[in-house]
């Protein structure tokens, strides 16, 4: 074992002294330094001897011989903690750096690992005490450095770089710190000590890596907290001021490139001699080989200098001065342009990476950039003539060394540099659009420019022919932004490439499969390989490739209809004919011979749906439909026509095909679904593809095995499931877009669809797609009452299951409901649970239910999306009114309230049977919340069969967990199936596992048609007002409310809640809103603080799992608080045989969740988020135009969509009657923000107090969001005394708590809580008023005429959405709160309040509260030992503190010199029009 060494922090002296090295070999370089604390004088012998010795052990697998054991190793690593704390390591640490070489015990040389380990010690220093350093002492170790450096100079370029890569990161520490005004002269130092004019050696690399480093520190990021922006700025301008010392010589080196060709020659000619004279490089002569050696190790240190250079060049190109890479004497670009030319050490790359980032800034003049234009068709055509000679080159490079590669394959070889080149060419064209858009020689066809630019785009469009798609992907960006270019596209300027374009990107979007490139049968299967790691990354990359080529086909449709029509034809026709019968009949089904998914014809026809359909989406109205008034040129009825024609034909093709296979009826489908947006302009074939849609949802299953499943029906295939399943949603698809094109046929269509829902094979979700279908169709009727008596027959049968006597006695209570799901008889006889017959029964009995619910709620939310898009926008037609008003100065509208069904049914069919379908609703409803009271509950729990009945299903197991993309779903591999119940899942024979499934999706469906009933203002009608008290006493029963679980209360707030806030009439929201939200407030508060309990009081809480349940049930049978208490502290989760790690993960997410989903409902009824919050944005623009249009910024250029007031502020298209609905939407706005915090007390109380118990749970999504509700209160209340409680004492004392204790959940949010801290201080204390959100500066009130001590309330307080008030009378609550912080006087918060009147801009106000807190959290840390900052609740380390996050390299005050001799500009203006901006601005006059 290891003589630890001295506990160094142990020991302490109370007298400053002078410590001054003793080492001989450092006597010429005195280091002296002051230190507070020096244990004893360091033993230099023997300690030191205990480092080195440490340092080897560390860093070796053997120490003398022998193997270091585990133990010895924790003893190296803790000396060498102790000494890395010691104020003497500096000293030691230079010395090792000049040592030539260190020795340890004696005989063990330790040199490298030495040198490497004083390199992180002083790299510590730099980033903990440099600032604290003397001059001098700075300056010893300086020169340290630069000797060390001069050391690792002296060595071959191609030597080992580990210690000159320290090194150089270190001298590059320093000059981010010192230069340019306390080292100006760092740049002559470095490099005229480090760099060689005799041939690259390691100090020019040394001096190329200071360089990078340097310019990554000083222009990475705009949010480079390491370096403070005065700093970067500092030494940008210095280097700017001495770039002419290294840029000569960074040219100069790239010049070597000559050198490399010379090299490269005389190797050839080498080789070549050697195989005439039949030897190889073994088998070389030693004059030979010595000869050979000193050729090859020459080109290798070329190249590597000169890849060293691009690296570095690459950061310069990156944000530098554009002097530096493009002037005169010395062309950077050129260079890199004659480098595309060679390809030894991927110098070509490098250089193309260069010329990639210089194009993406976006700062070339028309000049140059035409130049570059002109330029690089020549030179790429020069380097592919070149690459023939570098394939020669490896061939005879192979040959002599012996080596015979079959598999070499000159693609997949020259890919890196095929995508690089191909990046930039579209990052030339890509930064520099404008210099197309705007410059008329461009633009103006047959001119010079323009015939370059051709040939240029030529280039690229050849280069989409590359077998590796990830050349057509680098350049999508490109194309996209072209097309979408209204001048480009007018100018017809890609015209001639357009089908090119198209037809490359649609054989990229085709699908490998990667088995072929694996088995190597691909015939580019190398080049895959190159491309791709594996099957995962290139499954990633298509999805994404084909995501954003949709907006390219989108553009090609609109821009080139014709063109693209015959494209498509083309390559329909070619499909059909080759591959229509299945041909080649490759990858066939084992079993059936059917075609599978991986068919070569059915991946082809795959990848032609998603061009079809996007093509189709983006095609221009004028190129399918002739115009209204008759009148078009000739150019569009021609394009016109041929578009028509071929689409006409396309069509043709896909209804006329009849495939023998199942999955190629699949693409079937797929095809004829898209055809929906031609069918809406030309409809001749859409009877024929309606036909085939009905068709196949009643097809046969040709491709399972017939047989029979235990309950005795006819087993049916997966694909055949998938096949019917795509066309019934296909068909709802059609119906959407074309319903009146149907309407004339309903009679025929309604006949069809009975047919099919006659067969007792149709799937239940067929049945619901097929009345989702016709009730699509109905929407288009254009009489209203002939529409809602179609919709009535259409659901007449759903409705009768619903009012039938025995669903009505299935339903009304929770006995009834375990008889219909099997539960009850399960408990009486547990064998039924398994009994095929009973089995059969009990599933098609709850089917029936279900699926009549389950339609209902599918065509009501068609017709009230159908509704939204009438002309009205939604809004009800009342009777009295003549018609909708959109005036914003109407206090009250007419539809504003309890409007009639039959006026609500003139938009919406559905709304009438409302009055039948409302009890079923509610009974089911009932039943089911009160299935999870205690008392149930407990009975149900103590049966070891019927419990399962309240677990969760394996579906939300595996919600809860992260899974990957290709894990299969639940049955997959590493599914959840049979998690729940072990060993048994939903698709085996046994009703037990199926029971959680059932009730979720019964139980969501009801909360969604409640949801609908709001949405749709039935609820709010005259006709259902009797059962308006049964609905309350159901959806806001307290007892119901609190025996739901959390994840049943996430989608009660979700689907019934949010939809009710934000669709309530304003007139009705104490009459209608009140009775629900108050109990649901209240119950929300107890809910929250129980669940988060165990989290933030750090109890043990466990999942309920089976071999609990008697001891719950005993709980349950009690109730009370203890069992409340144990319910929500596992969110009322019953996870039956679930493992524990899993449990824990689902009982967290379904607390988060509920948690989350509360706050974002309250976000959207204040309007923070949603359809509201859209309102508000619009509104802001709209009075931003306004405020354009009377100054000088007004817009310029011709009116657009958004100039017009055509796009909401989300990009998304204004609906017709959409001023009217925002009107009453801004009513609403205010009207709730009114109502949740002023009208209702019991809705105001609770939830205030509930939003201050979410600012303090440890997850970050919930408390950011709060705080934006937060402010929004204080906008809304900050005014009212009967607030300044709740708001000045505990509100603000939890958002003070979040930012001094520091908790490691709140890192990346301190902002926003310290936002909340400066909205409520400035309110109550300061007389401020802060814009909406807390943002902007505060505007202070003006003292109280009549009373000093107070303030003048501010205009907008009854106006939250402006900004609201503040409190008149100043509180002490907050500064009460803040004086009882550790470390906090009052003097600290009178100067506190005087810095904030002084300086009222948000910045500053922030940065007062956040220095002062930290005072407060320094006090706390005293006396609080700071975490591991491992767990959330732990506090955040110092690196992640926002308090203590100061930058490491602070600016430095002093002038800096520069050089007099240079040029002024002429005048200001003169200097705007010829200097560039941002980073390249960096000229010194």
């Amino acid at each position: 074992m290891l003589t630890p060494l001295t506990n160094i922090r142990g020991l302490s002296t109370r007298r400053q002294i002078v410590f001054v090295t003793r080492f001989a070999s450092v006597d010429r370089i005195p280091f002296i330094i002051k230190q507070n604390t020096l244990p004893i004088k360091w033993q230099m012998n023997s300690e030191e001897e205990t480092v080195l010795r440490a340092i080897v052990i560390s860093s070796s697998d053997k120490w003398s011989g022998q193997p270091i054991t585990l133990a010895d190793r924790q003893a190296a690593n803790g000396i060498l903690a102790n000494f890395s704390t010691f104020d003497g390591r500096i000293q030691l640490s230079l010395k090792w750096l000049q040592l030539p070489q260190v020795i340890a015990d004696g005989s063990n040389d330790c040199t490298l690992s030495a040198k490497l380990y004083a390199c992180e010690i002083l790299a510590g220093v730099f980033k903990s005490k440099y600032a604290t350093l003397s001059d001098q002492e700075k300056g010893t170790i300086r020169a340290a450095l630069l000797s060390q450096a001069q050391q690792q100079a002296r060595l071959a370029i191609t030597d080992s770089r580990i210690l000159p890569n320290k090194v150089a990161s270190l001298i590059a520490g320093l000059v981010v710190r010192d230069f340019p005004q306390r080292w100006n002269t760092a740049i002559t130092d470095i490099f005229g000590t480090l760099w060689s004019t005799d041939g690259p050696t390691m100090g020019v690399k040394i001096c190329l890596e200071v360089l990078k480093l340097v310019a990554e520190d000083c222009t990475d990021s705009d949010y480079n907290a390491k370096i403070s922006t005065q700093r970067r700025n500092d030494i940008l301008i210095g280097l700017n001021e001495t770039s002419h010392h290294f840029l000569p010589l960074l040219f100069r080196l790239l010049e070597e490139v000559a050198t490399l060709s010379q090299g490269k020659m005389s190797l050839h000619q080498m080789r070549q001699y050697l195989l005439q004279q039949n030897q190889t490089i073994a088998s070389m002569t030693p004059e030979q080989s010595a000869q050979y050696q000193l050729e090859e190790n020459k080109v290798r240190a070329v190249t590597v200098a000169i890849v060293d250079t691009l690296l570095t060049l690459e950061e310069f190109c990156r944000s530098m001065p554009l002097d530096w890479i493009l002037s005169p004497q010395h062309d950077f670009g050129a260079a890199c342009f004659h480098l595309i030319r060679e390809s030894t050490g991927g110098i070509q790359v490098r250089a193309l990476t260069c010329l990639e980032h210089l194009c993406l800034r976006g700062k070339l003049t028309y000049d140059q950039w035409i130049k570059w234009i002109n330029d690089l068709p020549q030179v790429i055509q020069q380097a592919n003539q070149v690459m023939a000679g570098d394939l020669e080159y490896k061939q005879v490079n192979d040959a002599a060394a012996g080596i015979n590669d079959p598999s070499f394959d000159a693609l997949s070889e020259q890919l890196e540099f095929h995508l690089a080149l191909s990046r930039m060419l579209a990052a030339l064209v890509l930064a520099h659009i404008a210099h197309v858009t705007h410059d008329k020689k461009i633009l103006k066809s047959g001119s010079p420019d323009q015939l370059a630019f051709s040939t240029y785009l030529r280039l690229l469009v050849d280069m989409l022919h590359h077998p590796s798609g990830l050349i057509c992907s680098s350049q999508l960006a490109l194309w996209i932004a072209m097309l979408r270019d209204p001048q480009i596209s007018r100018k017809k300027l890609l015209q001639p490439f357009i089908s090119e374009i198209l037809i490359c990107y649609m054989d990229q979007i085709i699908k490998i499969r990667w088995d072929d490139v694996d088995d190597g049968t691909h015939p580019q299967s190398t080049l895959m390989e190159a491309s791709w790691d594996d099957d995962e990354e290139y499954d990633r990359w298509i999805m994404d490739f084909r995501s954003k080529t949709s907006q390219l086909f989108k553009h090609i449709g609109n821009c080139e209809p014709d063109t693209a029509a015959t494209v498509l034809l083309t390559r329909m026709q070619a499909m059909f004919a080759a591959s229509a019968n299945g041909e080649p009949r490759t990858h066939l089904h084992a079993q059936n011979q059917q075609l599978t998914h991986d068919s070569e014809a059915v991946r082809q026809f795959e990848a032609t749906v998603q061009p079809i359909e996007n093509i189709l989406q983006g095609m221009p109205t004028w190129s399918l439909s002739k115009p209204q008034n008759g009148k078009q040129n000739n150019n569009k009825r021609e394009r016109r026509n041929r578009t028509v024609s071929c689409l006409s034909e396309i069509a043709n093709l896909v209804v006329s095909w009849n495939p023998a296979y199942l999955w190629l009826r699949f693409r079937q489908v797929q095809l004829l679904e898209t055809l929906r947006h031609f069918w809406s302009h030309e409809d001749s074939t859409l009877l024929q593809g309606i036909d085939l849609l009905l068709r196949y949802i009643g097809a046969p299953d040709e491709f399972g095995d017939g047989s029979i499943e235990l309950d005795g029906t006819k087993r049916i295939s997966g694909e055949t499931i998938a096949l019917r399943k795509k066309s019934s949603t296909a068909l709802v698809s059609v119906s959407k877009q074309v319903p009146q094109n149907l309407v004339p046929y309903i009679p025929q269509l309604t006949d069809a669809t009975r047919m099919l829902l006659s067969s007792p094979e149709i799937h239940p979700t067929n049945r619901m797609h097929l009345y989702e279908f016709l009730s699509g169709v109905a929407t288009a009727v254009d009489d209203p009452v002939q529409r809602a008596t179609f919709v009535s027959n259409v659901l007449a049968d759903a409705i009768n299951i619903l009012q039938s006597k025995e669903t009505q006695d299935s339903i009304s209570s929770v006995q009834g409901i375990l008889n219909l799901i099997g539960v009850a008889q399960a408990g009486q006889n547990p064998a039924t649970v398994t009994d095929p017959a009973h089995v059969k029964t009990v599933t098609d009995r709850f089917a029936a239910i279900f699926s009549a619910f389950n339609q209902l709620l599918s065509v009501g939310k068609r017709c009230h999306e159908a509704n939204k898009k009438r002309p009205t926008g939604g809004l009800p037609m009342v009777s009295q009114a003549t018609n909708i008003s959109s005036d914003p100065n109407e206090q009250n509208f007419p539809d504003e309230g309890p409007v009639s069904t039959q006026d609500l049914s003139i938009g919406d069919p559905f709304v009438p049977l409302w009055i039948h379908i409302l009890p079923a609703v509610l009974s089911v409803l009932e039943s089911l919340m009160q299935m999870w009271r205690p008392e149930n509950q407990a009975h149900l729990l103590a049966n070891r069969i019927q419990r399962y009945s309240l677990a969760i299903s394996d579906d939300e197991v595996y919600l809860s967990k992260k899974q990957s993309s290709k894990s299969g779903g639940v049955f997959g591999e590493g599914g959840t199936a049979g998690s729940v119940i072990s060993g048994v899942s939903r698709r085996d024979l046994n009703l037990a596992p199926k029971w959680s499934g059932w009730l979720n999706e019964l139980r969501n469906s009801c909360f969604q048609l409640l949801g609908l009933a709001s949405a749709q203002r039935a609820l709010y009608t005259p006709e259902l007002q009797p059962l308006f008290m049964r609905f309350v006493q159901v959806v806001a029963d307290p007892q119901s409310l609190q025996a739901m679980e959390n994840r049943h209360c996430t989608q009660y707030l979700k689907s019934f809640i949010e939809i009710l806030l934000l669709t309530c009439p304003k007139t009705l929201y104490m009459t209608h809103l009140a009775p629900i939200i108050g109990p649901l407030c209240e119950h929300m508060k107890f809910r929250l603080e129980k669940s988060w309990e165990p989290i933030l009081k750090a109890t043990r809480s466990r999942p309920l799992s089976t071999g609990d349940c008697e001891a719950a049930a005993a709980v349950a049978i009690r109730g009370g608080d203890e069992w409340w208490t144990e319910y929500y502290s596992r969110s009322g989760l019953f996870v039956g045989d679930l493992d524990a790690d899993t449990a824990e993960t689902a009982v967290e997410k379904t607390r988060i969740e509920v948690t989350r989903m509360f706050c974002d409902v309250i976000q959207s009824a204040l309007a923070l988020k949603g359809d509201w919050a859209l309102t508000l944005a619009n509104l802001a623009r709209e009075e931003q135009t306004q405020k354009q249009k009377h100054t000088s910024k007004g817009t310029k250029g011709p009116p657009n969509r958004f100039t017009e007031g055509l796009i909401n502020a989300d990009g998304t298209p204004k609906s017709e009657n959409q001023a009217a609905i925002d009107v009453r939407k801004l009513a609403r706005i205010s009207a709730m923000c009114n109502f949740l915090f002023l009208e209702h007390e019991q809705t105001a109380g609770f939830l205030m107090l509930t939003l201050i118990q979410c600012l303090e749970y440890p997850d970050a999504y919930t408390c950011r969001r709060v705080t934006k509700i937060c402010h929004r209160c204080l906008e809304a209340v900050a005014w009212h005394p009967r607030y300044t409680e709740f708001l000045g004492s505990q509100m603000f004392s939890v958002a003070v708590k979040n930012v001094v204790v520091e908790p490691k959940w709140m890192v990346g949010m301190e902002w926003d809580m310290i936002n909340v801290v400066r909205d409520i201080y400035c309110r109550l204390v300061c007389g401020q008023v802060v814009q909406p959100g807390g943002q902007g500066a505060a505007l202070q009130q003006p003292a109280s005429s009549s009373n000093s001590s107070t303030y003048e309330q501010a205009k907008t307080a009854d106006r939250p959405l402006q900004g609201g008030g503040i409190l008149t009378t100043p509180s002490a609550l907050p500064q009460n709160v803040l004086l009882s912080l550790p470390g906090i006087t009052a003097q600290m918060i009178e100067q506190l309040n005087q810095d904030l009147k002084r300086k009222r801009a948000s910045k500053d106000q922030k940065d007062f509260i956040k220095d002062f807190l930290r005072i407060a959290a320094d006090n706390y840390s005293i006396a609080q030992p700071e975490s591991l900052g491992i767990d959330r609740l732990d506090r955040a380390t110092k690196k992640e503190s926002l308090l203590h996050s100061n930058t490491i390299v602070n600016e430095i005050t002093d002038p800096i010199a520069t050089n007099p001799s240079r040029k002024k500009k002429a005048s200001r203006k003169s200097k705007m029009v010829n200097q560039p901006t941002g980073l390249t601005a960096f000229h010194l006059s």
